[in-house]
């Protein structure tokens, strides 16, 4: 008797690892997404560590070709990740900004509807999903509403709206972000092919139109490498901000509350800035 044909999401099983879940990031966005970076590189430390090899010396031309199909299904894996701290570090910086000594919240939504082009409204049908939620986020759910995650300078622009005077990605950081959003884009709408229309739109990527993506197999540590950087110097930015901004009588316990939500920390301490 021929088995009966499956449906894709009787597929779908629970996670058996301790991976990071959203929970985290509403706990911690900044550690959460380092984690998360650190199992990518682990994942693919595992492979270099079984894959075969030619002499035992090099990769095989089988495991280069796996290394490479690996690493490309992993960096929008990775960049999916980042929007998702973006978005709650948004989510809770806009949180406590009720503490602010100097916030105004119509002067805000003024600079918010600025830099997304048109009002920001929220739908009533995703909004009535978070029905008898133990907990609702009014800011998650802002940061839901907008569509500005894969540009950099565009963050940047939201956590000024928030009254934060800093750039959150610095010059270097963007160009970097830049490269990573475009070979996401790439990966995810055009099939892993670089076209010469999309690589124009990176200084750094002008050159490489018309190819084909391929990843040595260090790509992914050298993200995770790289992101602890990015992390750690874009939040410490803005938390520092954020400091000046609290009131002096705020309880103790509120205070530490908003220090751990803005914390960064990494099981490998090595790749975090002095």
């Amino acid at each position: 008797m021929a088995r009966a044909p499956r449906t894709f999401d009787s597929y779908i099983t629970p996670a058996t690892g301790n991976f990071v879940t959203i929970d985290d990031y509403e706990e911690c966005p900044g550690s959460a997404f380092l984690k998360y970076t650190l199992e990518a590189r682990d994942a693919i430390r595992l492979c270099e560590n079984n894959f075969p090899r030619n002499n035992n010396t090099e990769f095989s031309a089988a495991a280069r070709d796996s290394f490479q199909l690996i690493s490309i299904a992993l960096l929008p894996a990775i960049m999916g990740h980042f929007e998702t701290f973006q978005k709650h570090l948004f989510a809770g910086a806009f949180e406590f900004s009720i503490h602010y000594k100097d916030f105004d919240l119509k002067k805000f939504l003024k600079r918010l509807n600025d830099i997304t082009k048109k009002p920001v409204s929220i739908n009533l049908e995703r909004f009535a999903a978070y029905r008898e939620e133990e907990s609702l986020w009014v800011g998650i759910i802002l940061a839901d509403q907008i569509r500005s995650w894969h540009d950099p300078e565009s963050v940047n622009a939201l956590f000024k709206a928030l009254g934060f005077n800093t750039q959150m990605y610095s010059a270097t950081q963007i160009q970097d972000l830049k490269i990573l959003w475009q070979l996401r884009h790439t990966i995810a709408h055009t099939g892993g092919t670089l076209s010469v229309g999309d690589a124009a739109k990176v200084q750094k990527l002008k050159n490489l139109g018309n190819t084909n993506l391929a990843f040595s197999h260090t790509m992914i540590s050298e993200i995770s490498r790289k992101f602890h950087s990015i992390i750690y110097r874009s939040v410490s930015r803005i938390l520092e901000k954020l400091d000046a901004r609290l009131p002096q009588d705020l309880p103790q316990e509120k205070r530490e509350e908003i220090t751990d939500f803005f914390a960064v920390q990494s099981t490998n301490n090595a790749w975090l800035p002095n």
